[in-house]
């Protein structure tokens, strides 16, 4: 086992202890929308616009939905990641997680030690 991997088992058993367990990371394998010029990122900005409209995000804490946009808002009315990250910085111990559900593509990122980080991709629903 690398140094890395037993950092990471050290702090996947510490957080344990909280019931939060660390996804492992993935690098995206997709660039991003050929039309609207989106990409995938490994590590979600904190400027990042929780939209929802024809799909777009959700974030959930422990597995139940936390946050979701009515789709009858203006886009400066959404919430940013940056307004979740102050609730989720007073429950450091919750497993937090943005969902971006789209026709074609959606991704799951995860708070990790304070970043969101890029756990899982999909082709989105259509």
């Amino acid at each position: 086992m690398s140094n890395k991997e037993r950092q990471g088992s050290i702090a996947n058993a510490l957080l344990n202890a909280g019931a939060v367990t660390f996804l492992p990371t993935i690098k995206p394998k997709r660039v991003g929308c050929l039309c609207c010029g989106s990409n995938v990122e490994t590590h979600l900005p904190m400027d990042t616009v929780l939209y929802m409209g024809f799909g777009g995000w959700m974030v959930t804490k422990n597995n139940e939905l936390f946050y979701m946009g009515d789709t009858d808002l203006e886009w400066e009315q959404f919430k940013t990641l940056a307004d979740i990250e102050k609730a989720a910085k007073r429950e450091p111990k919750a497993d937090w997680r943005a969902v971006c559900d789209t026709p074609l593509h959606g991704e799951v990122y995860q708070r990790q030690r304070g970043k969101w980080v890029l756990v899982e991709e999909n082709a989105g629903f259509a």
